[in-house]
């Protein structure tokens, strides 16, 4: 017998868990669980105004420590105030035990005040629920309550502690969890299929997700996609699941939709620890991935694998070793004169690359200019220029990049150096890109025109020659210069009260024309642009296109027709507009 009492038995088990911190918002119902805590001064309660914010400080701290965290709230008000972020916590996998007050169980059949069914409450949005009714039951249930939440797929575990119950003796030995290894290894034959699949692929895909960050997976998915030359999207960002500075990433995978478009064009899908991928906030209709297209799903979580739409192959392993083992047999298929399948790939690659820089087929070479040696008559002004590109900048180093990445929506030649960058990172690890940024005429304090305003006061810059460059490295104002052209641009920057219009386009496969469409001026009755007036004028546009042959269903998908917002102009906090030559060749 242990002499303890439920309410002792609870901090017992904590302790035995290591649990350090407690995050609640308590109320009457807890005063048994606060009368035994001020006996263990190990365990630190962390009060907090809400019960969100509690549960919200508890998944943060769950995160970054790996182990699950105590959270305590208060009977059935509470548990409601909470059920947000334990729902938030039950879709990002975070392992949290959740503790409630309850009434005494004697009288909750009389409905007594602040009481309900609280299982039945929390058991939608975790992976557990359960009260207890017996004093011996506790260190059981808490020692399940921390197994069930931290075992993958990890998530919220709910345990009701009724008052009378948290004064009933405990016999039970108190010991801490028996937890199960879930690091297992893939089927050999199914890693031997996936890697002939992905070997003959010609267009992979990676998708990473946050069960590899779990795993500890990041060293072995870069190294498959360098390796398969493929690029990366994370399938979900609620864990860092992938090096964002690695060459071969392409950002995250919209939950807004678009997920058919953003897959087009692979034959290959590897989706490593994703868990539900395709969990878009619209409804789309038919699968997202694309037709005849090898579909490869790694997790820990069976529920997860062709849950929705069906896959080539679904394999249930841990995903670091899968990767490693993949990695391996991948290896062997792809070293030389074992396949022809890295002969493919990089005929593929490098027919793109030589049909983008070096064919006349796409009018890529024609549209450039080679600029012939020369040294400029102001080589002191343009090598201190460049020299102050992160100055310009606000003395942030990735606002050209945004520049950069947002005009190759609206500009074909900067668009095909982006894919030229793409696919030579795709066939060999090359230099990345360094865009620096000048401005002139020069000034030591001036801002770059492409910033957006600091106040609603300040009035845009004109009047100034802005050069973006890829540079190896720093330009000597004695040395001769040459370089490629790749595009050149008016832009016109308004005064913040005008009623000139903005230009937004749309690329949309077999779609007829008009393909562009302006907006002359700005809502009646405004005079100047506000987010309101921009959002109305967009909307009445979308409703107009209908009579202009346009499929409206599909140009109301925002990737149609948001790229080009990202030039809005005489918008608070944005300052530069696009030009209007390409809108103006197909008349609105």
């Amino acid at each position: 017998m242990s002499g303890l009492t439920a309410k002792h038995a609870v901090m017992e088990q904590f302790l035995a868990e290591g649990v350090k911190h407690i995050f609640g918002n308590p109320g009457s119902t807890e005063l048994a669980f606060m009368d035994a805590l001020q006996d263990y001064p190990q365990l630190q309660y962390i009060l907090c105004l809400h019960e969100t914010t509690a549960v919200a400080a508890a998944d943060g701290y769950a995160r970054a420590s790996g182990r699950p965290a105590v959270v305590n709230v208060h009977i059935a008000p509470g548990l409601a105030n909470a059920l947000s972020m334990i729902y938030n916590a039950r879709k990002g996998g975070t392992p949290l035990v959740v503790t409630v007050g309850q009434q005494d169980t004697r009288y909750l059949l009389t409905e007594p005040a602040l009481s309900e069914d609280l299982v039945r409450l929390g058991r939608p949005w975790t992976k557990w629920a359960v009260e207890v009714n017996r004093g011996d039951d506790v260190p059981m249930v808490l020692r399940r309550a921390f197994k069930v939440a931290a075992e993958p797929p990890r998530g919220p575990v709910l345990v009701s502690l009724p008052q009378n119950v948290m004064d009933y003796p405990v016999s039970e030995p108190v010991i801490p969890t028996t937890y199960t290894s879930w690091r297992t290894r893939p089927d050999p034959e199914a890693v031997e299929r996936a890697a002939a699949l992905l070997a003959e692929a010609r267009h992979p895909l990676v998708l990473s997700g946050d069960a590899m960050a779990l795993s500890g997976a990041h060293p072995e998915v870069a190294a498959l996609a360098e390796l398969l030359g493929a690029p990366v999207m994370a399938g979900s960002r609620r864990d860092w699941n992938f090096p964002t500075d690695h060459p071969h990433y392409l950002g995250g995978f919209n939950i807004m939709g678009g997920a058919r478009q953003a897959l087009g064009g692979f034959d290959a899908i590897l989706a490593v620890g994703t868990g539900n991928l395709f969990s878009s906030l619209w409804y789309e209709g038919g699968s997202p991935l694309p037709e005849d297209a090898v579909f490869i799903h790694i997790d820990l979580d069976s529920w997860q694998i062709a849950k929705n739409y069906p896959v080539t192959m679904g394999i249930i392993a841990d995903p670091k070793q899968a990767a490693r083992d993949l990695l391996t047999a991948l290896e062997k298929r792809m070293s030389p004169g074992s396949s022809i399948s890295d002969s493919i790939r990089a005929d593929s690659l490098s027919g793109k690359v030589r049909a983008l820089i070096v064919d006349d087929s796409p009018g890529f070479r024609r549209e450039l200019r080679v600029l012939p040696v020369f040294k400029p008559a102001n080589a002191g002004d343009l090598a201190s220029a460049f020299e102050a590109s992160e100055s310009l900048q606000g003395d942030e180093p990735w606002p050209v990049m945004t520049f950069f990445q947002r005009a190759a929506r609206v500009r074909d030649r900067v668009a095909r150096l982006d894919l030229v960058f793409t696919y030579a990172d795709a066939v060999t690890r090359s230099v990345p890109m360094r865009l620096r940024v000048a401005q002139l005429p020069y000034a030591p304090r001036a801002r770059w025109l492409a910033l957006p305003l600091r106040t609603a006061n300040e009035e845009p810059l004109g009047g100034r020659l802005s050069l973006v460059a890829h540079l190896r490295g720093t330009m000597s104002p004695r040395a001769s210069l040459t370089g490629l052209v790749v595009d050149e641009w008016v832009e016109v920057i308004p005064k913040r009260r005008e009623t000139t219009g903005v230009a937004f386009h749309y690329d949309q496969p077999g779609a007829q024309a008009p393909q562009a469409l302006l907006l002359a001026v700005p809502v009646e009755g405004q005079q100047a642009w506000t987010r309101d007036a921009l959002a109305e004028t967009v909307l009445d546009a979308l409703e107009l296109a209908q009579l202009r042959a346009v499929d409206a269903q599909a140009l109301a998908e925002g990737g149609h027709f948001l790229p080009a917002l990202y030039f809005a102009f005489n918008v608070k906090g944005d300052s530069v507009s696009t030009d209007f030559k390409r809108v103006a060749a197909t008349p609105p």
